[in-house]
């Protein structure tokens, strides 16, 4: 049975447990690697590794030992796989690194990672088994020179303004008077208290509506989305305040994120921006349809106060008074004028009178005029008539002679016979006759 002391292979080093320490304690007798000293080579046996098996040894070695590290470099090859890993090379002038970013760590990269960009990385490095490379598996990142937050936000930006979300020509002017005013704010902050003073000092009776929010940590920017997207459900708000005090940049950065600079954007009604104080600006003020350095200034900005109304109703109504008087003074002028050209009815009644007897009597003359022509015209084509008819032949002495009981015309003397009776036709009157006698021509 062998009872020399049994040898294990801890992290390259060889080491044996003896028999006189504790268990748990073990004494390295070999330097690193496959050799040992030659009085203990007859306890190790020669054993034959398998690629799996080195590759393993090779991770477990490097894991161990590189288990977090920061690493600085250029990324090249950067792509993303349909699963939402992105997979990239790091690379200074004499080397080269394959990096992986796991797709539930994509969301604690603040940029958007790109060919060319010098970086600086947190991560560990392992073992790619299949392929038996080593790599990167990144956990953190940021662009070397300037914090990955800002150069995210400067991502934004760009991207934010080629959509056009800080056109000037899309934002809209403020209504004078709003019949209710929506804030989105912490409802314990100073913000608040400052804006409900002012306004109760400049109009007190204007309605509101909180929708309280964080206004800091992680999920102070959604709730400042959903605050604007709520409130823009009513229809009576028609303008809303969005904003907190004062703070770091780390404090205000919720209101630089793109869910509050979409929510602004496609807000129904105009938005005001109240974040931190002057000197802070961030993506909402720009997304924003007005910026104003302070919540206080923002409730002076949306209301003015009764005062102002007053004053401003006062010099309408002068105005008003004053056009009137003008236009009444106007209209006095022209209705002299018209009442100088206006005719007397009964005196036009007469003049229309006269004209129509002066009608009549042309009239009369044409219709005489005219039956007289007429007159003449119809003897001339009587006396014509008459000189073309039978009855005026007969006038002259002629007679027409007719068969009886026939009573054609008779024109020769052979068409009747002696003893016959004939009817003679006169100018006026008839003849009824016998024949006695008659002669050829």
């Amino acid at each position: 049975m062998d009872t020399g002391p049994r040898y294990y292979n801890i992290g390259g080093f060889f080491c044996s447990k003896n028999r006189k320490y504790s268990s748990k304690i073990m004494e390295f007798l070999v330097i690193r690697g496959e050799f040992c000293y030659p009085s203990h080579m007859h306890y190790l046996q020669k054993r034959i590794l398998t690629v799996s098996e080195l590759t393993i040894k090779i991770k477990s070695i490097l894991e161990a030992k590189f288990y977090y590290i920061w690493l600085e470099g250029e990324i090249s090859n950067f792509r993303t796989s349909a699963s939402g890993h992105s997979y990239f090379t790091i690379k200074d002038e004499g080397a080269q690194l394959r990096g992986v970013i796991f797709k539930s760590q994509m969301n604690c990269i603040r940029f958007s990672p790109h060919d060319g960009i010098h970086v600086i990385c947190r991560g560990m490095i392992s073992v790619y088994t299949e392929r038996g490379e080593y790599q990167l598996i990144v956990d953190y990142m940021e662009p070397k020179g300037i914090g990955a937050r800002q150069y995210g936000l400067e991502q934004l930006k760009k991207r934010l303004a080629k959509d056009g979300y800080f056109d000037e020509t899309r934002k809209r002017t403020l209504p004078v008077l709003p019949r209710k005013i929506g804030i989105v704010t912490s409802p314990t902050g100073a913000a608040i208290r400052d804006i409900l003073n002012i306004l109760e000092r400049r109009f007190s009776n204007i309605g509101l509506l909180l929708y309280p929010v964080k206004v800091q940590g992680v999920d102070a920017a959604g709730e400042v989305a959903e605050g604007i997207r709520e409130l823009n459900n009513y229809e009576d708000v028609d303008v809303i305040i969005v904003g907190r005090g004062g703070g770091s940049v780390e404090d205000l950065w919720a209101f630089n994120e793109e869910i509050v600079a979409r929510s602004i954007y496609k807000s129904r009604v105009p938005v005001i921006s109240a974040v931190g104080h002057e000197i802070d600006y961030t993506l909402a003020d720009m997304v924003a349809d007005l910026r104003v350095p302070t919540p206080s200034a923002a409730a002076e900005i949306v209301v003015k106060s009764k005062e102002e109304f007053t004053v401003h109703f006062a010099g309408l109504t002068r105005r008003i008074r004053s056009a009137l008087m003008r236009l009444i003074g106007e209209k006095w002028v022209e209705l002299h004028r018209v009442e100088k050209n206006l005719i007397d009815p009964r005196r036009r009644l007469g003049d229309l009178r006269q004209r129509l007897d002066d009608i009549m009597d042309r009239l009369n003359l044409s219709v005489s005029y005219i039956l007289t022509s007429a007159r003449k015209d119809l003897q001339a084509i009587t006396s014509r008539l008459n000189g073309l008819s039978p009855l005026g032949i007969l006038g002259r002495g002629y007679s027409i002679a007719r068969k009886i009981p026939s009573y054609t015309v008779i024109k020769e003397a052979e068409e009747v016979s002696i003893g016959e009776d004939i009817n003679v036709v006169l100018c006026r009157g008839e003849l009824f006759c016998k024949v006695y006698e008659k002669d050829k021509v």
